[in-house]
This record gives structure tokens, C-alpha cells and sequence, in this order.
């Protein structure tokens, strides 16, 4: 595993970790091999490019989500959509709770109400997901107070956002 970060951009490494053998590169060494090698250059975007897409859906989730929502992501993730049963041991309250940025006294009261509808099932072991689609209608939903559609519209013509943008011998955009 190569911590690319600080390669790409000399700043300063974001990560730590412990190392039993520890190598000392050049901070040019990388700038110049990528500029040699632009497949390998086009390579190494893909792993930052997927971390920013995961924490981007993270920020949304935990932005526009509720804990119930949340929780049936989370549910449908940790049992493969439904196929696999949930080992608590392994993923206690508190630990899921943690992965969905709650309390574990919420994310019982979301596993509870998903009990009374029947969409799993839970015992001292595991949790079993019953009906993974409902799950997938949770987790889907956003609150309406925060979808786009149910928005008021902005004072004027109705838009939040001009018809034409142009540039003007400055470079800005002017309307």
C-alpha cells in the first residue's frame, strides 16, 4: 500500500502508521517518475478519486440522512443486501452507532422500529435482514424539508440561478 498523498503533493504526510521496514524517497523522486510514466501517473488518481467519492456520499449521508436512514444503509452494507446475517459480536451497538455518527441509544431506537415493522429480526447474536427492499426505501429517503423539490422558490423570476453567465475582459463572470 502506498500512501500517495504527500508524494503528489509534498505537503505534509495525513496518515500514520508503524512501519517494521521504512524506505526514504526523494520528495522529486515521485514528480519526476509520474512525469515519465503518465499511465502510472492516471493510475494513482483512481485510489484519492475513490476515498473522495466515499467520504463525498458520507458527508451527504450524514447531512441529509436521518439515523433511521442511516441505519438501513448500514444494515443493507454490513449483510451483503440482505443475504448475509449480522454478527453483533463482531458489530456491537456502540460500534455501529460510531459508523453512522450517533449514539447507540438511537441507533436502538431505529433497530427497534424496524423490529415492529417487521423488516428484521434480532437476537442476542445477529441481526437478519427480512426485507431488504424496505430497507432500501429507508435509506433511500432524504426529508422532505431538504429536498430540492420542496424548496421555496427565491424572491424575483422564480430562479436561484442566472440564464446566461459571460466573461468580461477581467476573466470574472458577470451577468
Amino acid at each position: 500500500m502506498v500512501n500517495e498523498v504527500a508524494g503528489l503533493d509534498r505537503g505534509v504526510n495525513p496518515a500514520t502508521a508503524e512501519a517494521t521496514r521504512v524506505r526514504q524517497i526523494d520528495a522529486n523522486g515521485p514528480h519526476a517518475l509520474l512525469l515519465t510514466h503518465p499511465p502510472l501517473a492516471l493510475g494513482l488518481l483512481h485510489a484519492p478519486a475513490r476515498r473522495n467519492r466515499a467520504l463525498l456520499s458520507h458527508v451527504e449521508d450524514l447531512s441529509f440522512r436521518s439515523v433511521s436512514g442511516r441505519a438501513a444503509r448500514l444494515l443493507l452494507e454490513l449483510s451483503h443486501e440482505g443475504q448475509q446475517p449480522i454478527d453483533r459480536r463482531r458489530h456491537p451497538n456502540a460500534d455501529l452507532a460510531a459508523r453512522i455518527a450517533t449514539v447507540p441509544q438511537a441507533l436502538s431506537r431505529s433497530l427497534q422500529t424496524f423490529r415492529r415493522q417487521g423488516v428484521i429480526s434480532t437476537t442476542r447474536t445477529a441481526i437478519l435482514v427480512l426485507d431488504a427492499a424496505q430497507l432500501r426505501r429507508w435509506g433511500a429517503s432524504v426529508p422532505r424539508t431538504l429536498r430540492a423539490d420542496t424548496l421555496p422558490a427565491p424572491p424575483g423570476r422564480g430562479r436561484s440561478f442566472p440564464s446566461r453567465v459571460t466573461k468580461v475582459n477581467d476573466g470574472s463572470p458577470s451577468l
